[in-house]
């Protein structure tokens, strides 16, 4: 994750996701949301807001299903009319595996730049485009050290992923289980109360059982 701030006070977060996260949209709309409360101080004014664009690079899944483009942009609006709310935040999802092999554009092309790690490939970059001979060169001047480091670091991150993953999923099994056993003691005429205090489960949803 790398946080950026222009010279005109916008605030760029940007993150690559390696794995697919059930709950990667709640986080990026989560860390948006704080950027935009994390520029104010008690007692400060709301115009000294300043745009938060938030950019997630998926590399090996897709996040937006519903869309063939690999560049997904985001604003507050109405889909109704059209009307743009406000265009303080934004939310840009780059999905790599999206973007068809003939698109030569300057986004496709550090798209690739980002999701290769061969060296011919990246020279064959600085050598078509001149924007790209920089930041070729300080690629390759990375020192192994540092790719250890980097990798490791999205190592752990993707473990954590998982784990959240792996507890989601305990979760909901365990909420599947207490409905099931809910249905079966109301099949046998227990009282709410008593279901209630064997599953864990609200009177509310109970109910909604019968």
């Amino acid at each position: 994750m790398v946080k950026l701030t222009t010279k005109s006070g916008q605030r760029i977060n940007v993150e690559i996701q390696v794995r697919k996260a059930s709950d990667l949209k709640q986080r990026i709309l989560f860390y948006a949301s704080k950027m935009v409360a994390e520029q104010l101080t008690e007692g400060e004014k709301y115009d000294k807001i300043r745009k938060v664009i938030s950019i997630m690079i998926c590399t090996d899944h897709n996040l937006i299903e519903d869309s063939q483009e690999y560049h997904n942009r985001y604003f507050l609006y109405d889909k109704n009319t059209d009307s743009t709310f406000t265009d303080l935040l934004e939310i840009d999802i780059l999905e790599f595996k999206k973007v068809p092999e003939k698109d030569k554009s300057n986004l496709a092309t550090w798209l690739r730049f980002l999701n290769t790690d061969d060296k011919e490939e990246l020279d064959k970059m600085a050598v078509r485009n001149v924007a790209f001979e920089s930041a070729v060169c300080k690629y390759k001047q990375l020192t192994a050290d540092e790719r250890i480091r980097m990798i490791a670091e999205n190592e752990e991150k993707a473990w954590k992923d998982k784990q959240a993953e792996i507890k989601y999923a305990m979760e909901e099994g365990k909420h599947d289980r207490e409905i099931e056993i809910a249905k079966n003691l109301l099949d046998m005429f227990v009282t709410v109360d008593q279901i209630e205090k064997a599953t864990g489960l609200s009177k509310e949803e109970i109910e909604k059982l019968r």
